[in-house]
């Protein structure tokens, strides 16, 4: 009986994976999984405006079940000429398992544009079926205006290469500004279902080094809270997301930072 429950809600998650995206960062999944705020896999070129070498682990719960961990291991590496991400994300039990693996390069050309690459293999096992491989590319432009404003635009591709499926388009334009200990960010999906879906996220410090997060998805509500700060070179991030299929969403991660640019 447990294994029926835990394949219902198993399918759920897959049937809205595409408003529940694969979350890079606890960060921004406080903030609606916007782009800006570290879920550069939408537009990979966002990696050039962080600036830590790091390496992360993080965990996203559904439903309360631990067969139903979503799990992370991310490394961030920033160079002088080209920034380099590299992720491996797990998901699911001995029934159902998706295995993502992820890299990124990112170039900074002038000090106001940016671009970069995603190159993404996903493998889907079910007990019952073949092994499903996913590849995907995601290539991204980022510019930098005055007052501390950027834009971005990607499109990105999924391509079946092993089962029955259709390929997946998404396209992402994003919006971000930066004012005195504040951060704001919007942005639209088009996804392959042919939905617009609009995202919006917000960042405050408080007192250094605690940071207060939310974010919104809409048409369909989906509201994210989220708290951050620092314990010398770990980085320490909550979030909490409600999704109207998924319900509630608990995110949790580490992130060491090894040094700066």
């Amino acid at each position: 009986m447990r294994q029926i429950g835990l394949a219902i809600l198993f399918l759920f998650f897959c049937v809205f994976q595409s408003k529940a995206q694969e979350i890079y960062s606890v960060r921004s999944l406080s903030m609606a999984s916007t782009t800006l705020a570290n879920a550069f896999h939408s537009n990979p070129s966002a990696l050039t405006t962080f600036d830590n070498n790091n390496v992360s682990l993080s965990a996203e719960n559904r439903f309360l079940e631990s067969e139903l961990t979503y799990y992370n291991l991310s490394a961030d590496m920033h160079g002088k000429e080209i920034d380099l991400a590299v992720h491996v994300s797990h998901f699911g039990y001995s029934e159902y398992r998706d295995i993502s693996t992820k890299l990124t390069l990112a170039k900074s050309f002038t000090p106001r544009v940016a671009a970069g690459i995603g190159i993404k293999m996903k493998t889907h096992k079910h007990v019952n079926a073949d092994r499903n491989i996913y590849l995907g590319f995601t290539p991204g432009l980022l510019f930098s205006l005055p007052y501390y404003q950027k834009i971005g635009v990607s499109v990105s591709s999924d391509f079946l290469t092993s089962g029955d499926g259709d390929n997946i388009v998404l396209g992402n334009i994003c919006y971000g500004i930066t004012f005195d200990k504040h951060f704001f960010t919007i942005e639209c999906d088009y996804t392959h279902n042919e939905e617009f879906i609009g995202k919006a996220g917000y960042e405050a410090t408080v007192i250094q080094p605690l940071r207060i997060r939310c974010g919104l998805t809409f048409p369909e509500p989906s509201p994210s809270f989220g708290i951050g700060t620092s314990l010398g070179i770990i980085d320490l991030d909550l979030s909490y997301s409600f999704h109207t299929h998924l319900r509630g969403i608990f995110g949790l991660s580490l992130t060491a930072n090894i040094n700066k640019k």
